[in-house]
């Protein structure tokens, strides 16, 4: 027996599997009987072991999780190489680094306040300027009568960390505070403390309630624990691989780095979801469960290949955005795919062979009623192709006049302490927010001059009040703090342009807003415009990877046709309601290009597979992918719809909008592709097509 024809028969056997009942053909001598023996044990036992490996890698992954921190200051959040970090280096290195925080003490009772009031008030006061988390405490004259407000300056760490000196501080306060006053505590460093801890909660709770949903709508579809277990199996440990990966490597988990989770589990469920339906494939033309699963795996390696690479260029477009946390999240989000991906082709198989007993399997449909529907859509694809370029034309002009806005304190659920505390403090005292104009040396001289300006600038719209008193570095720079009415961030840019222009205009040339309030406010519109930048970098990176991967720029370009359709759609519509392009809006099109566009190319890698002419073909590849398509997206819709439960605005609306978009790509991948491959195209082009593909 030569080694090609004992290498051909381990690989019939093995596709063939352990419960085939078919004859094996090739041989009945004694040693090819002990050969198919020999090789049911080496197949079961690689199985076994495969399945068996998930232990360590689970116990690495926990153990990392345990060790995931968390981004509490949001530091991951500012941006890198902007003008606004250059200005806040220079404040830090003139006046140090003292975010500011406010605590507002209203009187119970005001009719009742005695002095034995104001001497416990008095106290309370010199205690918390004696506390160490205080670099600073200076006193804010509040317009009402009984109350009275403290501005903080916190002490931070070497890594400009405060988050423990405003949990440790406001504490504190609230402990102590006399009984007699209610206590409010605001500024920027409590909300962004505040958004970290709530959305950490948020992570943990949203994540098993997607999980959960995956598997209610898959039971539903496939009725088998098994093929559940298998669609859930990979994803999952992709997941807690990531998180792992991500605790050993001391990478903190920020708002945006929260979003992985969802985007990886939706991810890798779509990819089991086409190796299952790749397998029931198989099983309804006869094959035995061996023989399917590794039929289902092999069929499915160029495409997912595929897949892996555009998901990768689509997620690594996000390196272009000057947030180091959107950057991250790009880099793991191309780990997590590839780590999903892998555990799928790895553990499902197996767990097929091993696990699934399958019932009677549905008769495959003939080709001839999926030849219907296709010469049906054909007659309508001039209409769909005018419907889809009319709705892409209209959202993109009313993506132009889209304004860009976002505020901090809406992030946060209405039940928040720190917003409730926060709205209180702004009713009261006109704003919670302190912004700070930073003086270059070599303006106007005098205190006059200094005290001309502040008066100019509490006349705009936007600034409440002085928030303290001017402060002059050794070096000669000025440091001017003002309390900011509540507002988002298109409107405090502008009003931070204005406060500019007025030092300008009164001496101070280079003068720059500075404060973590201008910062947050600006590196949200940065991050939203760089999103746009993204995406268009995306996009081409798409292009030029599936044009390589089917060897054809027009199957490329259609390609795009789900991703940029939703995303032109989505964003058009916001415009027409009046809804501003926030943070959350604008991650979905970078996150969700990495999601819709796997079906697309399973979509058109059966396409270029099939036989025959252009409606053939078509019929075909509608009738293989099809079905895994739609399901699919009804299953991750079904998990995005869950985040309708959280508790913060940014994880509702980035639900909903994912969904919208993966009901617009569904659409776009069975009508509008379909419709554009069976378009009559110049002649020399389709030549061009059907000679690549002969």
């Amino acid at each position: 027996m030569s080694g090609k024809a004992y290498r051909r028969g381990c690989r019939a056997l093995a596709c063939r599997g352990s419960d085939s009942a078919r004859p094996v053909r090739w041989g009945q001598t004694a040693a090819w009987h002990g050969l198919c023996i020999q090789s049911l044990v080496n197949t079961r036992h690689k199985d076994w072991m495969r399945l068996a490996a998930m232990l360590p890698l689970l116990l690495f992954a926990l153990l990392g999780r345990a060790r995931v921190q968390v981004d509490v200051e949001n530091l991951a959040m500012k941006s890198v190489g902007t003008e606004a970090e250059v200005v806040a280096d220079l404040r830090a290195q003139k006046f140090g680094q003292d975010p500011q925080m406010l605590l507002l003490l209203s009187p119970r009772a005001p009719e009742v306040l005695a002095p034995i009031d104001a001497r416990e008030l008095r106290a309370w006061i010199g205690e918390l300027r004696a506390r160490p988390e205080v670099l600073s405490l200076a006193d804010y004259p509040s317009p009402n009568p009984g109350e009275h407000c403290v501005v903080l300056g916190l002490r931070t760490d070497d890594q400009g960390r405060y988050a423990e000196a405003v949990e440790r501080l406001d504490a504190a306060a609230r402990e102590s505070v006399p009984p007699q006053y209610r206590i409010a505590s605001a500024g920027v460093p409590v909300v962004e403390v505040a958004i970290a801890r709530e959305m950490t909660a948020e992570r943990a709770r949203i994540l098993p309630l997607i999980a959960g949903a995956l598997a209610l709508v898959l039971l539903a579809i496939y009725r088998s624990p098994v093929l559940v277990l298998g669609a859930l199996l990979a994803p999952l440990i992709g997941v807690l691989l990531l998180e792992g990966l991500q605790g050993w490597a001391r990478l903190a988990v920020d708002p945006v780095s929260g979003l992985l989770g969802p985007s990886i589990l939706t991810v890798g469920v779509a990819a089991s979801v086409h190796v299952l339906e790749a397998y029931r494939l198989a099983l309804a033309e006869g094959r035995a469960v061996g023989a399917a699963s590794l039929r289902a795996a092999a069929g499915l390696r160029v495409p997912f290949s595929l897949a892996v690479l555009t998901t990768i260029a689509g997620f690594l477009g996000l390196l272009t955005s000057p947030i180091p946390a959107v950057q991250r999240f790009g880099l793991l989000a191309s780990v997590g795919i590839v780590l999903t991906i892998s555990s799928t082709f790895l553990f499902l198989p197996s767990l097929l062979r091993r696990l699934h007993r399958p019932r009677k399997p549905r008769p495959v449909e003939p080709g001839r009623a999926a030849l219907q529907r296709v010469l049906g859509l054909r007659r309508w694809s001039g209409l769909l192709l005018a419907a889809a370029a009319t709705l892409t034309l209209v959202g993109a002009g009313l993506m132009v006049d889209m304004r860009v806005d976002s505020d901090p304190l809406h992030v946060l659920s209405p039940d928040s302490l720190a917003r409730r505390d926060a709205e209180t403090v702004a009713e009261r005292l006109g704003g919670s927010e302190v912004l700070e104009l930073l003086l270059p040396p070599g303006g106007p001289d005098g205190l006059l001059a200094t005290l001309g300006l502040i008066g100019e600038t509490v006349a705009l719209d936007g600034i409440v009040a002085p928030a303290g008193t001017p402060r002059t570095s050794a070096g000669g720079h000025q440091l001017l703090s003002f309390l900011l009415a509540p507002g988002g961030s298109a409107g405090r840019e502008l009003l931070f342009g204005r406060v500019e222009r007025l030092a300008a205009d009164a001496g101070w040339q280079g003068a720059r807003t500075t404060g973590l309030a201008v910062r947050v406010a600006r590196d949200s519109n940065d991050l939203v415009h760089a999103q746009r930048k993204g995406i268009l970098i995306t996009l081409g990176c798409l292009w030029l990877a599936m044009a390589i991967g089917f060897r054809s720029a027009w199957l490329a370009l259609l390609g795009l046709v789900p991703n940029v359709l939703p995303l032109v759609v989505i964003q058009g519509g916001l415009g027409a309601l009046g809804l501003p392009l926030s943070v959350a809006s604008s991650m979905i099109g970078v996150v969700m290009l990495g999601l819709v566009v796997d079906d697309t190319i399973h979509l058109l890698h059966a396409y270029r597979k099939a036989p025959g002419g252009s409606v053939r073909r078509v019929a075909r590849a509608l009738q293989t992918v099809g079905r895994p398509i739609v399901i699919t997206t009804l299953v991750l819709c079904a998990g995005f719809s869950v985040t309708v439960l959280g508790e913060l605005g940014a994880t509702r609306e980035f639900g909903a909008l994912a969904v919208a978009t993966l009901m617009l790509a569904l659409a776009a991948d069975l009508l509008v592709i379909p419709a554009l491959l069976l378009w009559e195209r110049p002649r020399l082009a389709r030549t061009r097509l059907e000679a690549q593909h002969a």
